[in-house]
């Protein structure tokens, strides 16, 4: 009883929001949006600020993901990433699959992250959100591959249960295809009408018993491999349907980017806080103040 209650207000929640946070959550993240676009403009030109990155937001908005750019200085990110994970206490290796470089030390990379933010995606960040963005947290992470490993977790096909206005953004630090683990994902027409139909992932065992949804829908064919060339720079929505994949064979690196929009413009002294910050939820439960 308790578990069909559940699923029906999650049905309603992502009827409307597109998530199951439900009613208060979601009002919350639509007043802090607009009252972060309240205050964009109140300091800049909307006429002008509307004219850049237009097609390419557009895009976002229509499939929930895109290849947005390509950083010209990944080399240097590259060097310093390849530096640290040759020592192994530099990470932490607490996810099979999944290499994590620890939190005193992705700090490390905020000058380069800032530069390649405020050089690729800072005004299409802004044209996005209508407004200035934050980074919530980031990661710096290698994953390689395991032999007969059983998919779990983020290895499977779910989404994020984000609020509305949640990006994430992955820089491809290496070149990367099917064969070392690059990114899948349906787009968002596609999961909604998934969604729409009881597909949930809130839990390990929502994941597990909504897996078959997207081969009984035909959908198979609709998911999409981003092969892309190192430097290369994705950003999604945090509610399509898509699935982590440990590499076949070499490894895959990628730093990872959280953002939501913010009322002021960010700063490498914002950025390095973002930096250090633990990962303990995707988002702040109340954005109008997190530390």
């Amino acid at each position: 009883m308790v578990k069909k209650l559940k699923k029906t207000l999650s049905a309603i929640s992502i009827f409307f929001f597109g998530n199951t946070l439900g009613f208060w959550m979601n009002t919350k993240y639509i007043i802090y949006n607009i009252y972060c676009r309240f205050f964009y403009f109140s300091k800049n030109n909307k006429k002008n600020f509307l004219n850049f990155s237009q097609e390419l937001c557009s895009k976002l908005k229509s499939d929930g993901v895109m290849i947005v750019g390509k950083d010209l200085n990944i080399n240097m990110i590259k060097k310093k990433f390849n530096y640290y994970f040759e020592n192994k206490n530099n990470y932490a290796d607490n996810q099979k699959g999944y290499q994590f470089l620890r939190r005193d030390l992705v700090n490390d990379f905020s000058s380069e992250i800032f530069n390649l933010l405020k050089n690729n995606l800072d005004i299409f960040f802004k044209n996005y959100y209508r407004s200035y963005y934050s980074i919530y947290w980031a990661n710096v992470m290698r994953s390689y591959p395991i032999q007969n490993y059983n998919d779990d977790e983020s290895l499977l096909y779910h989404f994020d249960d984000n609020p509305n206005g949640v990006l994430k953004t992955f820089i491809y630090v290496n070149s990367q295809d099917e064969n070392n683990g690059a990114f899948r994902t349906l787009l968002k027409k596609e999961s909604d009408l998934l969604k729409k139909r009881g597909f949930l992932s809130y839990t390990t065992e929502d994941r597990l018993e909504n897996q078959k949804m997207i081969t009984q829908s035909n959908f198979n064919d609709k998911i999409i491999t981003f092969s892309a060339d190192e430097g290369s720079i994705l950003v999604f929505e945090n509610n399509i349907i898509h699935k982590g994949n440990l590499p076949k064979k070499d490894c895959r690196d990628l730093i990872i980017l959280e953002t939501i929009p913010s009322c002021k413009d960010l700063t490498i002294e914002d950025l390095s806080r973002s930096l250090m910050r633990p990962i303990v939820t995707d988002y702040p439960f109340n954005p109008f103040y997190y530390k």
